[in-house]
């Protein structure tokens, strides 16, 4: 009896500290006029770009946020990991701490999610040009919102999440619009036929890569694991539910191909919005074979566990641009001026030698910022 008392007080004093680091009490957010005195290019306006050898294409990306993106070429936009409902720290720690199984504390905002669907539309028009959702993981800052925001959307898209992202949802999301990530991943080993989109325009294809996911704090990863059954409480977008509901699962990083009417490809784009130990998530060489990568999205948060990340994958992938995302703090209100994420120091990540030939154009854009590449 005493030795479960013990643990059960270990338990209690390693929650507290977890709390405190997850808090910020060491390393807070930091504010952006620290990137502003390492002349950091930091992009608060709409801006075009323009990229060498895609004379005659246009591709419009909005950051959403939090690692979140809106791709648009012609008539069809793919929006991956929408999150507008950022979390207070205590909120989370109290939903993880709270019990056996944790409380139910998190939940869509419906006013933060209406301001991020507005600034949008806003910016983009219809969104019934939103033929996809992508989601890279099942986290709650990645995969949360998507049940409200597909609501919002008059035409329907499908979903393509993980397996646990699947089983979280399925009690919420019509199950024929949800498509299984795993069943089109591709590996270093194995390449798979990519997911093709279709429309009037032209075919997209999506190589969804298997990759992974940096620990948040020293050698603590939260929510890892897999969801392997349906939460029965969550049945509506903005119910309350478990931060220990939003499993990680797998992990995905995205190749996508944006093919002309002959099926070459005219623009390319590379997506790994969570940091990690390369060669995961890196698409296997015979998929880079003959077409550079036009657009890498790369994120930043918790960097400094892997000494390889980003030089390998900027190695690996030798884009003509990157754009560097999921580097604020995504609980802090979505509607303030973002300040750069807790636990990872945002402009040291900036010093590193495979940067510097990026160093005059270093792309890190606001919330909402949208750049058209030509």
């Amino acid at each position: 009896m005493l030795r479960l008392l013990d643990w059960h007080c270990v338990m209690k004093y390693f929650a507290v500290i977890v709390s405190l680091l997850v808090a910020g009490c060491a390393t807070g957010p930091g504010p952006l006029s620290a990137l502003k005195k390492k002349g950091i290019n930091f992009h608060s306006r709409d801006t075009s770009i323009n990229i060498a050898g895609s004379e005659g294409q246009k591709v419009s990306v909005q950051y959403t946020g939090c690692g979140g993106l809106y791709l648009q070429k012609d008539s069809s936009a793919i929006l991956l990991d929408p999150f507008f409902s950022n979390q207070r720290v205590m909120r989370i720690g109290s939903s993880v701490f709270g019990g056996k199984s944790g409380k139910r504390k998190i939940s869509s905002d419906p006013k933060m999610v209406e301001v991020g669907m507005q600034a949008l539309s806003s910016r983009v028009g219809s969104l019934d040009k939103i033929i996809a959702i992508l989601s890279a993981h099942s986290h709650y800052d990645h995969l949360l919102d998507v049940p409200a925001v597909f609501n919002k959307l008059d035409k329907k898209p499908v979903i393509y999440l993980s397996r646990s992202g699947y089983n979280t949802c399925q009690n919420v999301i019509d199950t024929s619009k949800m498509q299984i990530l795993e069943n089109y991943m591709t590996t270093r080993e194995v390449n798979r036929m990519p997911i093709e989109l279709q429309n009037e325009d032209r075919k997209i294809h999506i190589y969804p890569i298997l990759s992974e996911h940096n620990p948040h704090f020293r050698n603590i990863k939260f929510f890892s694991g897999t969801k392997t059954q349906a939460v029965p409480y969550f049945t509506d977008a903005y119910a309350k539910t478990r931060a220990n509901d939003w499993l990680e699962g797998n992990v995905f990083s995205f190749l996508i191909d944006y093919l002309d009417q002959t099926g070459k490809i005219e623009f390319r784009i590379f997506i790994q919005s969570s940091s990690c130990n390369p060669p995961a998530g890196i698409p296997a060489p015979k998929l880079l074979e003959g077409r550079p990568v036009d657009v890498a999205f790369l994120g930043v948060v918790s960097y400094h566990f892997s000494p390889g990340y980003p030089c390998e994958v900027v190695k690996a992938l030798n884009p003509r641009e990157i754009v560097w995302i999921h580097w604020e703090d995504f609980f802090r209100k979505y509607t303030k001026e973002p300040k750069t994420a807790r636990g990872t120091d945002i402009p040291k990540f900036f010093d590193m030698p495979c940067i510097d030939s990026y160093k005059s154009r270093i792309l890190l854009p606001w919330p909402g910022v949208t750049y058209e590449f030509r």
